[in-house]
């Protein structure tokens, strides 16, 4: 079967027209050129806009990262500045009289090392205090499996001493009360209403002896 091919008739065609058509074409070829210089432009400003915004982001989560850290040691020293006041005013705890008070006694030796917020001492016994805004199980286990047991060791001149502990906080959850008292430990708070320290512990309870 025989195939008929139709072919544009070129007749109608001059150079001028060809040379127009070149011409325009040319244009097309230019407007495109530079409509993809301005889309790469604009890519690049938007990626440099992206990566300015998230440069900002990772500095401002950084700086919410340091007020936060900064908030949390101010409420640490804060509590710390409130129990240490609270005792210091006559230095009496469960009805016993200590005569000095020490403030964040550190010791470092070459196998141990410890650090109490507060230390009561009279002429036969301790009381070493930790103090935490809101203290939970494990501030709890670690005082009283840790750094109490080694408190003699670290600070020899004591040795003949009775030592006790007491844990003190703004706020705490049941758990972390009995595990405390479970531990031997006298419990000291804020009372909520008319602001002053107040112990936890009821007449019945026994404390350890470190």
């Amino acid at each position: 079967m025989e195939t008929t091919l139709n072919i544009p008739d070129a007749s109608g065609l001059t150079f001028e027209k060809v040379w127009l058509m070149m011409l325009k074409t040319d244009e097309q070829i230019k407007e495109t050129d530079r409509q993809m210089k301005e889309s790469s432009i604009q890519l690049k400003e938007a990626l440099a806009e992206t990566e300015r915004q998230m440069k900002e982001s990772i500095l401002e989560t950084k700086e919410l990262k340091q007020m936060l850290f900064g908030l949390g040691s101010n409420l640490g020293q804060i509590t710390e500045d409130y129990f240490y006041n609270s005792v210091a005013t006559d230095k009496t705890i469960n009805g016993i009289k200590y005569d000095y008070i020490g403030r964040n006694l550190k010791m470092e030796g070459k196998n141990l090392n410890g650090e109490y917020d507060i230390v009561l001492i009279n002429s036969s016994r301790l009381l070493v205090i930790e103090v935490k805004q809101k203290p939970h199980i494990k501030d709890v286990e670690k005082f009283a499996t840790k750094q109490l047991p080694i408190f003699k060791k670290l600070f020899p001149m004591y040795s003949n001493f009775k030592v006790y502990g007491a844990i003190a906080g703004m706020t705490f959850d049941k758990n972390t009360i009995d595990y405390a008292l479970e531990n031997g430990l006298y419990i000291l708070t804020q009372n909520q209403d008319t602001r002053n320290m107040q112990m936890l512990n009821n007449e019945l309870f026994e404390a350890k002896e470190f």
